[in-house]
């Protein structure tokens, strides 16, 4: 076997001792840059909230996933400028919505005559793209 062949079944062994070049290795990931999703937790936060009192997050254009839990009686999610609609309460909602400009999402426990129970939500939010 000449020099230079030696040489080449050593970097091809060391390589492949460190996982480059076969499955399983550093090259195992492929990303295809126009078919790739970013999501980015931008709200995850558990709050009680009283009779009558709401969250507000002011939420800049793009799009967005929601995921709320909540006990007792639920909450209710509004978009303002985002033209999705609210939601009636519930104690757990997954939706999209797309701000076309800047806005608010509200999750709000509503009032029952000042005698509702309090509700302790989960909110979660994903910006998507």
């Amino acid at each position: 076997m000449s020099g230079i062949t030696k040489y080449s079944v050593l970097v091809v062994f060391i390589l492949s001792s460190l996982g480059c070049g076969r499955a399983g290795g550093l090259n195992d990931i492929s990303v295809n840059p126009e078919s790739r999703s970013v999501e980015q937790t931008i709200i995850d936060q558990t709050e009680t909230l009283q009779d009558g009192a709401a969250l507000h997050y002011k939420m800049n254009p793009g799009s967005y996933r929601l995921e709320l839990t909540a006990d007792n009686d639920g909450a209710g999610v509004e978009w303002l400028g985002g033209g999705c609609p609210p939601t009636k309460q519930s104690r757990v909602a997954t939706m999209t919505c797309e701000m076309k400009d800047y806005g608010q999402l509200i999750v709000s426990n509503p009032t029952v005559f000042a005698l509702g129970k309090a509700v302790t939500v989960r909110v979660r939010v994903v910006k998507l793209n």
